[in-house]
Parts: C-alpha cells; structure tokens; sequence
C-alpha cells in the first residue's frame, strides 16, 4: 500500500495534464524517482508460427524495488515489430493484480522472417527499451512467393521454401540442445507418457515436497514439439536474474518529460480547441461517452491551456469515443486525443531466420493442419467475457420502463407526461424546457439536472429530446440518485435504450459532438477447449489441432490442481509447458512430454 500512496502524490501534481508531462519542481522529480521501476514478463505458446496459427502471451507485471508483482501499472502494452520497423499488431491488455493475457491471429499478408515481440507499461516508457520484454518471433509464410525475409536458395518451387543444404547442421545442432532443467516448487504429473488419438489426458500440479503449498499465479500451455525451431523463449527464473534489486525509480531531473503511471486504468488526454480564437477553453466541463450496449460516460474540466486527461478503468464496449463540451454553444470548440508517441525501433536486434530444404515436409504438414482447422473454427470458437459497467448502476435502485408494454406515443415529451413516473418537464423560457427527475425526497425542490444518455451518449439538447421519435425507443430506465462524474452532479438519471443502438445520431448534428475512434484493450476470452467425450457436439468433426492446451491464467490455492485435456488427430511429442510464479516471488518453470501414437 505504500508504493501506492507515493504514485498518487506523486499524480497529484499532474491533474488534469497530459500523459507526458514535464518535471518542473525539486518535489515533482523526488516523487517521479521515489517510485519503483516495472518489469514485465511473457510466457509465450511458441516463438515459431506459421500463417493460419495463433500466438499466445499471458503477462505477468513486476515492480522491481522491493520485488513483488506491480499494483502500478493496470495497462500493459504488447507489439509484434518486423525488421523493417512496421508493426505487425498493438495491443492494450488490462492487468490485474499485475496479470493480463492476450492473444493475435497471424494472417496470409504478413511475410516470412524475423519479427520482435515486445511487451511493457507505460511507465516503463520512462527507462530504456532494453528493458522491455523482448522475443524473438520467427514467422513463416508458405503461400507468399517472396520469401526475403528468410535466408534461402535461389529457387523457390510452388509455395514452399527452400533453403541450401549448408544450413542444415546448423539448425540440427540448434534442434539438439537439451532442454534447462524444470525450475521452482511446483512439478507436473501424469499417468502415462503415451496416449492414443483423441485420447483424455489428465495433469496434476503438485507441490515437489510433500504438505508444501503452491499457491501462485502460473499458465499452461500444451503444444506439439516440431522439428521447425524458433528461438527460446526466456523462462521465468531467467526474467528475475535480470531484474536488478538495486534499481529502484526511473532517473530524472528538473525539466524532463516523463510518462506518467497508468495507476487506475487507461489513461486517455486531449485538448480543447476553440474554433475561433476568442473563446476561452479553460475550466470548461467535458462529457465523455462511450456509447454501446456496455456504454460508458464521464466528466472532466480542462485546465488553462484546454488539456484535460482522465482514466478509465472499466470493461467498455464499443470502440468510438464522443466528447461534448458542455456549454450551449458546443459547436464553438473541437475535442481530440492525444496520439501517443511511437516507439523508436532503431536499437533492436533481429535474428536471422535460417531454414532448411528437409523442412519442406514439415511445413508442409503444418500448414495442412492449419487449413482444415481454421476451416472448422465456427465450431471450437473462444468466448469473450464481459463485465457490466458498474459505473452508474452499481446496484442502485432503478426503474424500467419497456415501452412495448405501454400505449405507444409519438415523442418522448408525451412519453414522459403518460408513462413515465417522477420524470417531468419544466419549462425555462418562452420556447425552451429542461428534463426533471425528481430526487428520493419529494418534497425537496432541486435546480440540478439530471444525467441523461441515449445509447450511452449524453444528451445535453433537452428540447430536441422531447420532440424525438419515442417509437424508436425501446427503453428508459430512471434513477433518483445524485450521481457526481468529476466537476458535475446530477440529481437523477434518465438512460434512454433505442432499438438500433444508436439513437444519439439523430440528434448529433444539433449536439456538437467530437467523435474519435479509440485505441480499446483487448477483450478477455474462455479459450475453447476441445472435448472428445461421448456425445460432444463437435466430436465428429476432424480435430487438427497442434496447440491442444492454453490456459493463460491458473490460480493455484493449495497443494494440487488437475487440468484435463483431450488429445487430437496428430500425433507426435507434445510439451507440457507451466510457467509462472509462487507465493513469494518465486519462479515456477516446468516441462513434461506426453507422446500421442
């Protein structure tokens, strides 16, 4: 709790700022280098992926002064990067209690050769790229007839590489290194080596030493062993040597521009701009939307120079972001984010791709395997996992109205006065009337207004909502709390359900919206997992799978836990791989092989 309350001292120097800010005061950079340096981790399905496969990464946060899982950063960030310094894929991963996971589908338009993966916090940005999670990430591509990104021979006959014989010894001698030795307190057990096709295969992890607990935070991946080699991914012991007990914060001083921690979820910035240039944009209020079935809304104020930041730490679900500056004259001002600066790639260091003639087979047999299974996914697919926006609701009492189950009326002004219950309008002007809800206390008069959002959006033209469409609407449901979002309260809130979902933009042209399209993180997911018990749905269908197991986060509690697994229709050594950490910091890296005939 400590690091804690030094990272919001330290943040709160910054409000309302952007997401680089600079260190100006002597107070500012002591609490910048008070607070602890972060490292993160990655335990990887495989470094070697052929198009038409899947790269797995389940993410582990540590903070490195004293060494324990970060409760920093709630962001992490993880990049596929090729030599020639595109990026393949970006992504945003929320972390909790320091684990986040994710997972990138590679397509027939990226190329063969070498590519980086790298993964670190925003925080992190503060050090040296060196000290980001890096691996290296070999991809082939079979169905591309330009194969410069591998070193191979002249010829290329149909759609498989080939390569000069002179490389072979080479890859072989790389094939035959022996494997570390399992690391940690935890060891895997298994009945049997072998197994059938189609076969249930039943894991135990157990403590190595009898009445020992192995609580701790692991993944599990079970993958075929190929004679197509990529590099060797680091383990988790290997990630703790490296992490040096003696660094504690990041190094700076008065003048420097720093990024700040992304301590209670994403962390967003933009400004304010006037469309012309005598209009104040300081202290001005700022409703954020982010509209969808799982929407999300927020306020802020800029600051004298029209910036503002906020944070978001909830699982939205749309990817478009909508800003109102609320005034009423909005269409005087534009809102747009900040773009965060890139990476600079230039001092990574790439593998060269080796691959030899023998392998064509091999490739060859791969590929097979990836085109009847993707060719079957509709059947095996992931399910994402959503979590309510608890925001506005968090079980506050609530009324809903569905409109179909009352007599229908022409406007949501003639709505309100038949149907729906201690929701008025007020008359403010000789042509102007604002939306009333009233609070708990009837007796009670109130000149706040209440929140109202249709779709998730906020709607601040409360006359053009009294003359919308109502027959469009297929629910309002109504609060009679005070609900306060930054600089604002409300009393009440009255959130209006359309049947397309997207109701607001009928009203947009009159409401000044600024629309954006937003960087979102990824979506959590079940990972399907294949049974061939009797009367599985899919169990006819043929089963090509080379990845037979991946479970990105395992909680252990006690001193066992079984994983039960099915085998599929290829055979060959497949790897039992347990990555992570126990109770305590300590690394947990075991392999097993299982063999299926």
């Amino acid at each position: 709790m400590k690091r804690v309350f030094l990272v919001w001292i330290f943040l709160l120097a910054f409000v309302a700022t952007q997401g680089q800010e600079t260190l100006k005061t002597s107070e500012e950079v002591n609490g910048f280098q008070s607070i602890s340096q972060e490292r993160v981790f990655a335990h990887l399905n495989t470094s070697l992926l052929l198009t038409g496969e899947y790269l797995y990464y389940s993410l582990y946060c540590f903070q490195a002064n004293p060494l324990d899982i970060s409760d920093i950063s709630k962001i992490a960030y993880v990049e596929l990067v090729g030599t020639d310094g595109d990026q393949v894929f970006k992504h945003k991963i929320r972390l909790e209690d320091g684990r986040g996971y994710g997972d990138f589908f590679i397509p027939t338009t990226v190329s063969s050769g070498s590519y980086k993966l790298l993964a670190y916090t925003q925080w992190m940005r503060n050090g040296d790229l060196s000290d980001f999670y890096q691996a290296d990430i070999t991809i082939i591509n079979p169905y591309q007839s330009d194969q410069s990104g591998v070193r191979v021979a002249q010829s290329v006959e149909g759609d498989t590489i080939l390569v000069d014989k002179s490389l072979e010894s080479s890859i072989k001698a790389e094939m035959d290194v022996e494997a570390i030795s399992d690391v940690g307190p935890l060891q895997i057990f298994i009945e049997t080596e072998n197994y059938t096709e189609r076969e249930q295969v039943s894991v135990v992890l157990k403590a190595r030493n009898e009445g020992v607990k192995v609580n701790g935070s692991y993944s599990v991946s079970v993958r075929r062993k190929d004679a197509l080699k990529g590099a060797i991914p680091q383990r988790s012991f290997e990630f703790l040597k490296g992490i040096s007990p003696q660094k504690n914060g990041y190094v700076g001083g008065k003048g420097q521009q720093v990024y700040l921690p992304e301590l209670r979820g994403e962390l967003f910035c933009g400004k304010v701009t006037a469309v012309e240039n005598d209009y104040r944009v300081d202290n001005l209020k700022l409703a954020i939307s982010v509209p969808g079935e799982n929407f999300y809304f927020d306020a802020v104020m800029t600051d004298a120079a029209g910036s503002f930041c906020f944070n978001v730490n909830e699982q939205y679900g749309g990817d478009k972001m909508l800003f109102q500056v609320l005034t009423e004259q909005p269409e005087r001002y534009t809102v747009m984010l900040d773009e965060p600066d890139p990476l600079q790639y230039s001092k990574l260091l790439f593998e060269e791709v080796d691959l030899a003639s023998s392998l064509k087979s091999e490739i060859l047999e791969r590929s097979v395997h990836n085109q009847i299974e993707n060719s079957y996914f509709q059947f095996r697919p992931d399910s994402l996992l959503f979590k309510p926006v608890e925001q506005i609701f968090d079980n506050k009492e609530r009324k809903v109205f569905v409109l179909d189950d009352y007599t229908r009326f022409k406007t949501l002004g003639e709505t309100i006065v038949e149907i729906i219950k201690d929701v008025s309008r007020q008359r403010v002007g000789q042509d102007d009337y604002v939306i009333k809800v009233k609070g708990f206390d009837y007796a009670a008069s109130s000149e706040l207004l209440p929140l109202i959002l249709m779709d998730g959006v906020h709607v601040q033209d409360h006359n053009a909502l009294l003359e919308y469409d109502a027959r469009t609407i297929q629910e309002i449901t109504v609060m009679q709390h005070k609900l306060i979002f930054g600089p604002e309260v409300y009393l009440g809130a009255l959130m209006i359900k359309t049947k397309n979902g997207s109701g607001f933009d009928a009203l947009s042209a009159r409401s000044a919206y600024s629309a954006t399209t937003i960087f979102k993180p990824q979506n959590s997911k079940n990972y399907f997992i294949q049974s061939h018990e009797e009367g599985a749905s899919n169990s006819s269908l043929p089963d090509d799978r080379i990845q037979l197991l991946w479970n990105p986060i395992l909680e252990v509690e006690g001193g066992t836990i079984q994983i039960n697994f099915f085998t599929s229709d290829v055979t060959g050594e497949f790897i039992i791989s347990v990555e992570g950490f126990a109770d305590g910091n300590i690394p947990v890296s075991v392999q097993q092989s299982i063999f299926v005939r």
